[in-house]
């Protein structure tokens, strides 16, 4: 199964099923030798194994780094990489900014939701989502039930930082940013998310860890969980 209480040398992993009603800020947790992990409530239903090892999906906040921790897991298990924005944009021949600003977001998530049909589908890939992918109730189906979900989480102010910086591209090529200071509309945007985010498998806290530290935390989870025995 995919929640196996496991605590990781010091930093925070907060594993599936949190507590209902809590806020991205708010969420009741255990302190454990300087490790905080947010117990299973007593109404958790967890996800039935795979007998298939599928594909692993990463979820979470733009600027979250599902793409470069993607790139680093795939190559760990062997497992081809697919960012699938770009796949988008690759098949489109738009960017995603030129997307949602020709079309609008809407015509986006269509185009969206029919690739996650056709990833889903396919096994043995490493999967960068979009940060509102996960959103989507029938994406969020699709994707749970066809690999193993690792949300990688970030406070508001590291993802600013990091958009702002440039590491991950600056707020212009965040349309969800447009019109708004950036770090107020993350933090309305991820409080919008929350609930959407901690329905996956695993959720892995990325503040402090380099990327190939959260990858090597992915890889981990992946061996523990049930995708990881099958052929």
């Amino acid at each position: 199964m995919f929640c196996k209480g496991r605590c990781r040398n010091s930093w925070s992993i907060r594993r599936c099923c949190p507590t209902r009603g809590s806020s991205w800020h708010s969420r009741s947790r255990t302190h454990i030798s300087g490790v905080a992990l947010t117990p299973l409530g007593s109404g958790c239903t967890l996800p039935k194994a795979m007998s298939l090892p599928n594909n692993i999906f990463l979820v979470g906040f733009m600027a979250s780094g599902k793409t470069n921790v993607g790139r680093i897991l795939s190559r760990l298990i062997g497992w081809e990489f697919v960012d699938a924005d770009l796949e988008l944009a690759k098949r489109t021949g738009r960017s995603i900014p030129e997307i949602f600003q020709e079309d609008g977001e809407d015509a986006f998530r269509d185009l969206e939701r029919s690739l996650i049909k056709e990833l889903a589908s396919d096994s043995k890939k490493v999967i960068a989502m979009g940060g509102g992918a996960f959103v989507d109730p029938d994406n969020r189906e699709q994707l749970l039930t066809h690999g193993l979900v690792l949300c990688l989480r970030a406070e508001p102010e590291t993802i600013h930082r990091r958009i702002t910086e440039g590491m991950l591209g600056g707020a212009e090529s965040r349309p969800l940013l447009a019109g708004t200071p950036p770090l107020e509309r993350i933090k309305e945007l991820l409080g919008e998310r929350t609930e959407s985010y901690a329905k996956a498998h695993h959720t892995i806290d990325t503040d402090f860890l380099t990327t190939e530290q959260v990858a090597q935390e992915a890889l981990k989870l992946f061996n523990e969980s049930d995708a990881g025995t099958g052929g």
